[in-house]
């Protein structure tokens, strides 16, 4: 399930089949539906986090322990 709070362009990570999936946010059709791009499958959730992490530009809590070291 996407979060409600993602602009148009974002990624982002939710359990699809047997593994975890990313998707970006898409364009919204004129009758209000968002057209999602599906991106690829992780066998983990961590490293579908990861990636969802790198692609948004967001930094993980273990990124900012490494810079205040």
């Amino acid at each position: 399930m996407m979060p409600q709070n993602l602009q148009e362009g974002k990624y982002y990570y939710s359990p699809h089949r047997n593994k975890w999936g990313v998707w970006r946010v898409g364009k919204k059709t004129p009758s209000g539906t968002l057209m999602n791009d599906f991106i690829m499958d992780f066998s983990t959730k961590l490293d579908a986090e990861r990636f969802v992490y790198k692609m948004n530009g967001w930094t993980t809590k273990e990124q900012d322990n490494e810079e205040t070291e």
